[in-house]
């Protein structure tokens, strides 16, 4: 899997973050028992406007991420691609002079959960069965087969996603030190000489 890193330079001009929370119940059955467990999780938000240092303005969208600056604060954000999904893996503010990455496994985990990957591993354990299967001609080689298989795809899965959690923080890691030392020059003062201009 190939990436592409971008980095996003400016002055923060808004900061809006909100918070989400995801209700859901589990059952489970102990005996002639049922019991109904009723869980939530909170995921925090965050929008803000990037006035970058070409004058033009970007509005980022963070997931369960946020950014700790405030208005007027100079940040770099960086992003990987793959071609087909990106998403936001870090960041540095220039004002704060402190640099953080995010969640970088579970940006692993969601390039995997968008990639072709599982459908491929299960494709794979699923003929060759059906191949050891016919050539036995036994359905209990097939199902065996079969089984060792989804649990080699579970440790496929894990590899992959072990080593592509790597890959990114090579990437991602030396980004951010190099942002580091980047000069950020754009004042408040700068963004009033060029205001955005609202279309009603």
């Amino acid at each position: 899997m190939k990436f592409e890193i971008s980095v996003d330079t400016g002055m923060l001009l808004t900061n809006d973050k909100h918070a989400e929370t995801h209700v859901y119940s589990t059952n489970s059955n102990v005996g002639k028992v049922e019991t109904t467990q009723i869980h939530s999780q909170v995921l925090t938000n965050q929008e803000f406007w990037l006035k970058k240092n070409d004058g033009s303005e970007k509005l980022v969208s963070l997931l369960d991420q946020s950014v700790e600056a405030r208005i007027n604060h100079n940040i770099s954000i960086v992003s990987i691609d793959n071609g087909d999904t990106g998403y936001y893996c870090g960041y540095v503010n220039h004002n704060t002079k402190k640099k953080k990455s995010f969640d970088l496994e579970s940006i692993a985990e969601n390039f995997i959960d968008n990639s072709n990957f599982k459908a491929y591993y299960f494709l794979v354990v699923f003929f060759a069965s059906i191949a050891l299967g016919f050539m036995f001609d036994e359905f209990i080689v097939f199902a065996g087969c079969f089984f060792l298989g989804m649990g080699g795809i579970k440790l496929a899965l894990f590899l992959k996603r072990f080593s592509l959690y790597q890959q990114l923080e090579v990437l991602v890691e030396p980004q951010l030190k190099e942002l580091m030392g980047l000069q950020v020059m754009i004042t408040p003062e700068e963004v009033q000489q060029h205001p955005a201009v609202e279309i009603s």
